[in-house]
């Protein structure tokens, strides 16, 4: 289970104090890669404060499904395919592996190294490269 904090916009809060912090727990570490999908969907699109239906339709849905399709892709009901992962990735500005990876610390860096140049990358890669757990000894 995971912890996320999220900020109600004003126009949804109704009974509660302005500025409230909702507190909800996502439990991803389901082996089902839906979830995980799910899960990452959702935090990419509220980070970039993006609507279901405008996320939809600029990845290239219909007006009039993109809101409930985004939807269902977010509760894990339905998975889209490879094509419209990548559509949706292209409008987040992120890499599409960013929402396949399972554990904590790969999606930042999927999205860290997305960012980067290729002379960037590259040294990167090399960094990474010594450490090659095939040489090291137990």
């Amino acid at each position: 289970m995971h912890k996320i904090m999220l900020r109600i916009p004003e126009h949804h809060v109704k009974y509660f104090p302005k500025k409230i912090l909702v507190i909800f727990y996502y439990d991803y570490a389901q082996p089902h890669s839906a979830n995980v999908f799910a899960m990452r969907l959702y935090l990419a699109r509220k980070t970039k404060k993006i609507s279901q239906r405008n996320l939809g339709i600029m990845a290239g849905m219909d007006e009039g499904s993109a809101s409930a399709r985004m939807n269902q892709y977010e509760r894990g009901k339905h998975v889209p395919d490879f094509l419209m992962v990548t559509k949706i990735a292209q409008v987040l500005d992120l890499p599409t592996a960013y929402f396949y990876t399972e554990d904590d610390q790969l999606p930042e860096m999927v999205q860290q190294f997305h960012l980067l140049d290729l002379e960037q990358k590259q040294l990167v890669l090399t960094f990474i490269r010594q450490f090659d757990t095939s040489t090291v000894n137990p």
